[in-house]
């Protein structure tokens, strides 16, 4: 069958005129556009929702597109290799990878000393640290390192938009390393796998027209603990393919969330390790504790305070 389509030409030919055209000229170009148009509008599904009153949109299955910005962001290499399977990485049609700089937090009051006893305690045990703060880990198999963690659930705000997602739940795979590079001793290695990735994030759209999408997603992070000159140091690799729909600012809206996200967390497991490190006490801290507390207590009643007047 020769192109165009002879319908799309008789509709060039009635539509031509009306805009000051040659019908000729529609039957080569208008006609063909149109058909285009009509081709590329029919790989997107999109329907109007009765019980929302809203609009959902199904993303069509293509091929999986790089976020432009990740340029910068490369793969680990010459280390352990990317998980073999990730939950909903192959249906994904936009893949997010971002490396979060390292995050660097001081031990406030035992400083160097509790870091070093935290990182000599089992993979594990760190692991439970860092997750003191909303975090449940469940032991599937200490030996082999792996736990199953949840995450409490998040909602950001947005522009025009607002994006929560429910306790997710990840599948942790621990190693002991120690690799060292400057003032930095690394002391474990993490690979978490994302297992609830399912319609997990909600993206609750106010403009131009109110609109609630659900958006799966498969997701994997290496994160990187250890000590640099005595205070914790935390680092994270992530990747993250999206089932995004066809709408307008959606992708970028998502793929901001996600690399804020990354960050936060990563600063956060670090702040919980250097919390952690202050409560890591030994008997020399409770002694050298109480000599001082006694110490100031003998001070204030040899050389009490005069009452001013």
């Amino acid at each position: 069958q020769k192109w165009p389509n002879p319908a799309c030409m008789r509709f060039g030919a009635m539509v031509g005129p009306h805009l000051g055209q040659p019908q000729g000229r529609w039957r080569r170009s208008w006609a063909s556009r149109c058909c285009v148009a009509v081709v590329l509008l029919a790989g997107h599904h999109v329907w109007w929702s009765n019980s929302s009153g809203g609009m959902e949109v199904a993303a069509p299955r293509v091929r999986a597109q790089e976020d432009p910005n990740n340029a910068h962001a490369k793969a680990p290499v010459g280390e352990w290799p990317r998980p073999a399977e990730i939950p909903g990485m192959e249906e994904s049609n936009l893949i997010v990878r971002v490396d979060i700089d390292p995050a660097i937090i001081a031990a406030v009051e035992l400083g160097a000393a509790g870091v070093a006893r935290l990182m000599a305690k089992s993979g594990g045990e760190i692991l439970a640290t860092m997750g003191q703060e909303g975090w449940v880990v469940k032991t599937v198999d200490e030996a082999k390192g792996i736990f199953e963690l949840s995450l409490p659930s998040v909602r950001q705000e947005f522009a025009g938009c607002v994006i929560s997602i429910p306790a997710p739940i990840f599948r942790a795979t621990v190693r002991d390393t120690s690799a060292k590079e400057g003032g930095y001793t690394e002391r474990l290695q993490g690979d978490l796998i994302l297992q609830n990735g399912k319609d997990i994030l909600k993206v609750e759209l106010g403009f131009p027209f109110r609109t609630t999408l659900a958006v799966s997603a498969a997701a994997w992070t290496r994160a990187k603990v250890g000590s640099n000159s005595g205070a914790v140091q935390v680092s994270s690799y992530v990747e993250i393919g999206l089932n995004v729909p066809k709408v307008p600012g959606v992708s970028n809206v998502l793929q901001y969330f996600v690399k804020s996200y990354g960050k936060d967390s990563t600063v956060q497991c670090a702040e919980a390790l250097a919390r952690g490190a202050d409560k890591e006490r030994d008997i020399s801290d409770w002694v050298a504790s109480g000599l001082r507390a006694a110490g100031e207590q003998l001070d204030s009643v040899m050389n009490p305070k005069k009452e001013s007047k």
